[in-house]
């Protein structure tokens, strides 16, 4: 990293780096005293203008960039990937995980499970306990399966696809406010007569 202009700035970025790009937090590590939360806040503002101090952000994500793409070339992540395994979490089958026992209930069956199925399952919970009823002790265990979240894994999986629309957002354009007669007339398709047709 190329070097800012005094030992405080030089703090200030450091700490600004490793608090997750706070500059409020940041000022108060490096420049310490009482000032307020407001004051922080525009002496920090401040300091983000200076354009050696930007340079050196500039400098610190293209960095990030790099390590990031690095880690994600090296866990091979791509857009087929995270498809491959955004589908194995929207379609896997909880019935595929137990079998039906003598007394109606359901058995964990893990031979029953394929690779794909399993990728579904985030938490398997096991407890042996042990049931009293009329001074009878019986042990039973108790197995939970839980699966990932079939509807989110389908929103995601649609989106990476492009079935979904790409949400817009809105900007000053939007605000149908600072639009002209014209333009209102023109957005909502009236010709202008006053009628309602």
């Amino acid at each position: 990293m190329s070097d800012p202009h005094t030992p405080r700035s030089q703090a200030f970025l450091a700490a600004y780096l490793a608090n997750g790009r706070n500059g409020t937090a940041a000022h108060r590590v490096a420049y310490g005293g009482k000032a307020t939360r407001y004051v922080r806040a525009s002496a920090a503002s401040r300091l983000l203008k200076d354009p050696r101090i930007q340079a050196v952000l500039a400098e610190a994500d293209r960095e990030a960039d790099a390590r990031l793409a690095a880690a994600l070339g090296d866990a091979a992540v791509s857009k087929q990937r995270i498809a491959e395994e955004l589908a194995k979490l929207a379609f896997a089958d909880p019935s595929a995980c137990f079998s039906i026992g003598p007394d109606g209930s359901p058995v964990p069956d893990w031979a029953r499970i394929a690779e794909g199925q399993a990728a579904g399952v985030i938490e398997v919970t096991v407890e042996d306990l042990k049931l009293t009823h009329l001074s009878k002790v019986r042990e039973a265990r108790r197995v939970r399966i839980k699966f990932a979240n079939k509807r989110t894994a389908l929103m995601a999986l649609a989106h990476l696809m492009g079935y979904l629309p790409e949400h817009r957002r809105h900007d000053e354009h939007d605000d149908p406010t600072q639009l002209s007669d014209a333009e209102l007339d023109a957005a909502i398709g009236d010709d202008g007569d006053g009628s309602c047709d």
